[in-house]
Parts: structure tokens; C-alpha cells; sequence
């Protein structure tokens, strides 16, 4: 992008059309880059969706019908929610889907029914 700032300044000063030209192709392949640089992040950062569902934890801090609650899942904590059930501190739970930045969870006899 640099360089495409620096030919059109050049371009300036000298009036020639080629130099613009040039600096314009160089800043929009600088933005293409930068674009697919920026997608790629975006999609590497959704792999916790998908390995999540099927993962066992257990409620640290009640979940409350709708209310979230915090659920302990691989030594890490995240917020949870229910279909409507409560479940307490303690019981075992698992993932059964992500809604948003929450884990969807069901306590482990429910799961298994």
C-alpha cells in the first residue's frame, strides 16, 4: 500500500498517467490482500462452534429456565443456557449446540433418553 501512496505522490509531481495507473493497481491488490487476509481470520475463528456440541462439563453457577448459567467444559468457563430447564450446580451436562456466544446444554440423563 505504501508503495501505491508513494507512485501516486510521484505521479504528482511528474504528471505521468503510467505512474497513477500503477499506484492505483497497487493500492487495490494491497485491499484485495488485506480482505482475504481478513476472511481467513474470520473463518479460522469459528472452529469452537463446531467441536463443541457433544462435549461433557459440569454447571458451576446455576441455569436458571432461560436464564444462562456457567458451565466448566475442558477447564474452561463458558456462559450456558437450557431449553427452559433448570439445572443445577454440580450436575453434568452436555453440549448439544452454540447459540451465539452461549452453549446450548442439557443435563447428561436428558441427553441420553
Amino acid at each position: 500500500m505504501l508503495l501505491g501512496v508513494v507512485t501516486i505522490l510521484q505521479w504528482v509531481s511528474t504528471k505521468s498517467g503510467v505512474l497513477l495507473a500503477a499506484g492505483i493497481l497497487s493500492i487495490l491488490v494491497a485491499c484485495v490482500v488485506f480482505a482475504a487476509k481478513v476472511s481467513e481470520t474470520i473463518e479460522r475463528a469459528k472452529p469452537w462452534e463446531e467441536h463443541l456440541p457433544g462435549k461433557e462439563g459440569t454447571v458451576v453457577r446455576q441455569i436458571d429456565g432461560n436464564l444462562p448459567g456457567v458451565v466448566k467444559l475442558d477447564g474452561s468457563t463458558w456462559s450456558a443456557r437450557s431449553n427452559g430447564v433448570v439445572i443445577g450446580d454440580g450436575e453434568r451436562v452436555v453440549v448439544t449446540g452454540v447459540d451465539g456466544l452461549y452453549l446450548v446444554v442439557q443435563k447428561i440423563e436428558e441427553a441420553s433418553r
